[in-house]
């Protein structure tokens, strides 16, 4: 039978084990592995030092004698051991939006801290607790602290729409003052212009000295006369 997809060798030293599990167990129901052959795939696809720490953790049992849910509970414990629930909720309240990351990436973290610190039912009022005060800019604050019956999703809605806008705002700002700009050049080499053609007529003081007839029939050229 043809497979679906192809599933590479897991070298669980460059990546997280849990995503990779999940994404095993997602290729073996696709192709609807039977649950006495998972734990041969399983074998076939750790790589080779991955496979010699599987055999060092469980020896001296064999891996043939486990079944797919003992190796993957033996493999998760190693390479995944269980947090202190204290530390990962403190380095998730400890989050705050950094300079310059988006209201989509600060979500994003805030989730991801959150997947391991059990807050159960509790999960939506703690995402929003924190949301709420890890943002930075008071424009976020005023508009949220306002919201009545505010949930995470409603708050996440709202911080993303006022980025847009803020966002908007610079961009046209921007334009406007490049238009300006270009505005003033133009302004500018359109009186220069206007200068260069204006003719300014000499004032001469003749002295009595000075004033020949063919003196002043120059000076008379020179104006125009």
């Amino acid at each position: 039978m043809a497979t679906i997809g192809r599933v590479p060798e897991i070298e669980a030293t460059k990546e997280d084990f849990d995503s990779y599990l999940e994404h095993f167990e997602r290729w073996l129901a696709a192709n609807e592995i039977k649950d006495e052959k998972k734990q041969t795939y399983l074998s076939c696809v750790l790589g080779p030092t991955e496979y010699g720490l599987l055999k060092g953790l469980i020896e001296p049992i064999k891996a043939v004698e486990l079944n797919y849910a003992e190796l993957t509970e033996t493999l998760s414990r190693y390479f995944k051991p269980k947090p202190i629930l204290i530390a990962e909720r403190f380095r998730y309240y400890q989050r705050h939006q950094s300079q310059g990351e988006t209201v989509a990436d600060y979500i994003l973290a805030l989730k991801r801290l959150a997947s391991t610190c059990e807050f159960a039912r509790f999960l939506d009022d703690a995402l929003r607790d924190k949301f709420v005060c890890g943002l930075t800019g008071e424009a976020y604050h005023r508009r949220l602290l306002s919201e009545k019956d505010l949930t995470f999703k409603k708050a996440c809605d709202i911080a993303l729409g006022l980025e847009l806008v803020h966002r908007d705002t610079i961009e046209l700002s921007g334009h406007a003052e490049r238009q300006k700009g270009v505005h003033k050049v133009s302004d500018a080499r359109g009186e220069k212009a206007h200068r260069s053609h204006t003719f300014f007529r000499p004032v001469l003081k003749v002295t009595q000295e000075q004033s020949s007839p063919h003196l002043k029939a120059k000076l008379l050229e020179m104006w125009g006369r």
